[in-house]
């Protein structure tokens, strides 16, 4: 028997997106795993890692904005800066990158 609808080449190629994307959601576990958190003016800078498997794909920081509304306006620049936090990174982080820590300073005329 021999189909011939105006509809089944779509069809067809909608069936076959909907297994792409069944497949590549089944193989390609994400998973964004919380570090370690420091207290920066009031609200706690938290780093964070993404992976798939084995892999790293992504990382950072969340810097709340209670953190920069509440850093002082007005403070001396010195040299070298102070250090307002140091965050160790997760260890897939530094074992993907060779990055160790965030360090975050605060110049108010920056």
């Amino acid at each position: 028997m021999v189909w011939n609808s105006p509809y089944q080449g779509s069809f067809l190629a909608g069936a076959a997106f909907g297994v792409l994307v069944i497949g590549l959601g089944a193989c390609s576990k994400r998973q964004i795993v919380q570090g370690e958190c420091r207290p920066v003016h009031g609200a706690d800078v938290c780093v964070w890692g993404e992976s798939s498997g084995n892999t790293l794909v992504a990382f950072g920081a969340m810097v709340p904005v209670g953190s920069i509304e509440n850093a002082p306006a007005d403070a001396p620049m010195v040299w070298p800066p102070v250090v307002a936090a140091t965050i160790p990174l997760l260890g897939v982080v530094r074992s993907a990158t060779g990055f160790d820590n965030l360090t975050v300073f605060w110049e108010a005329h920056g």
